[in-house]
């Protein structure tokens, strides 16, 4: 099986708070530019999210957990899996559980396993579960981080189509008074006088356009 070469990434220390906003900052700048290429290069996104697409992701997130998570290498005694140390000689049985191989296993063989060699599936299993819940936390950044701005364009063009002229708003102003008028006296509210409403618009639209 080809292995991937790792990639080194230098994480800067945090010096200060200032320091630190300043890398959260970014960090957030980065994470809504991955969300807007997702909501450009995805059908449907993040409502849903195909497989193809899935996995892509998660191959980006599978090799940034594996750098901050270098694989352990184990030797194996007597059928046990213990921590290889530099006193166990070349001849000692080994096996190096990575990011890599432990998702390496489909579901068919990761269930085998378990009958196989219970021991290193408890292994496996500790490392796919901790990459799965790493892969899942990104994407649910992801999936958020899209919405938040979902939620921003359409809150924007929700306040281009509110910014109308005074005359517009006027006009729109007497419709909403025309119903609530109608109704509130049906509802029996003794100071919804329909005919004394209908004089006050006509002297106020007198006067605000006269020649309309």
């Amino acid at each position: 099986m080809a292995t991937k070469k790792s990639v080194s990434v230098s994480v800067s220390p945090i010096t200060s708070l200032k320091d630190g906003a300043y890398q959260q900052a970014t960090a957030h700048s980065k994470i809504r530019d991955v969300a807007n290429y997702c909501l450009e290069n995805i059908a449907g996104f993040p409502e849903s999210l195909p497989d193809e697409s899935r996995a892509q992701l998660y191959e980006g997130y599978q090799l940034r957990y594996a750098q901050n998570n270098p694989a352990k290498t184990y030797a194996v005694i007597n059928s046990h899996y213990v921590t290889r140390t530099a006193e166990h000689d070349d001849k000692v049985e080994k096996i190096e559980l990575s990011v890599a191989y432990v998702m390496s296993f489909t579901s068919q063989e990761f269930g085998k396993l378990k009958n196989d060699n219970p021991e290193l599936h408890g292994l496996v299993k500790t490392l796919r579960d901790s990459v799965g819940t790493y892969c899942s936390n990104r994407r649910l950044d992801l999936v958020r981080m899209a919405n938040n701005i979902l939620a921003e364009k359409e809150g924007k063009a929700k306040t281009r189509t509110a910014n109308k002229d005074f005359d517009e708003s006027i006009i729109a102003m007497f419709e909403t008074f025309d119903t609530k008028v109608k109704t509130a006296k049906k509802r029996g509210d003794v100071t919804a006088d329909d005919q004394r409403y209908k004089k006050a618009k006509i002297a106020f639209l007198a006067i605000w356009k006269p020649n309309a």
